[in-house]
């Protein structure tokens, strides 16, 4: 079991499975979608006691943004009103880590894009509020998939099938 946030080459490095969360199709792999996952932005309470949180797309860029991901220059794409908006910036602070980044906006560090699912205890505790909850974010869906040159043994159907009811409650 290797848990890390790369994208792996399934023939090359010998593996099984991977998970893949993506807003893009997947090629040459066989899928088994899970589920979906949604996003939106949030802020500490601490971050928007002491700032004056954006009331427009553009305020945004006025703010330090942490982005989950790999880029140094990062987009964010959203709907409103029917029409797509993107907004490019540099993040303040960016990481592939989730939990790290998590940690980053409690601490008043800025405001995020993050899955609803990583911020949520912390919303429901009242540390982070969420931040243009009317904005659409693409959804990502949650895959995992194999090798198209693979044959699916009872070791991986045991692993799709696990994984597929673990995201049943998520679903629902």
């Amino acid at each position: 079991m290797d848990f890390d946030d790369r994208t792996v080459d399934l023939d090359s490095e010998n593996c099984d499975l991977a998970l893949r969360v993506t807003v893009t199709e997947l090629h040459g792999l066989h899928c088994h979608r899970l589920g979906t996952m949604q996003h939106g932005l949030s802020a500490s309470k601490g971050y928007a006691a002491t700032h004056r949180l954006p009331e427009s797309i553009e305020e945004l860029s006025d703010h330090p943004l942490l982005h989950h991901g790999s880029e140094r220059r990062a987009t964010w794409a959203f709907e409103h009103d029917g029409k797509r908006r993107t907004l490019k910036f540099r993040p303040a602070l960016w990481s592939n880590c989730g939990t790290f980044l998590l940690d980053a906006v409690v601490n008043d560090d800025g405001i995020i894009r993050l899955s609803l699912f990583v911020v949520d205890s912390e919303v429901q505790k009242g540390n982070l509020i969420p931040v243009f909850t009317h904005l659409k974010h693409a959804d990502y869906g949650i895959y995992v998939v194999h090798s198209s040159k693979r044959r699916v043994n009872k070791r991986m159907r045991t692993m799709i099938d696990a994984l597929s009811e673990s995201c049943v409650p998520l679903n629902n």
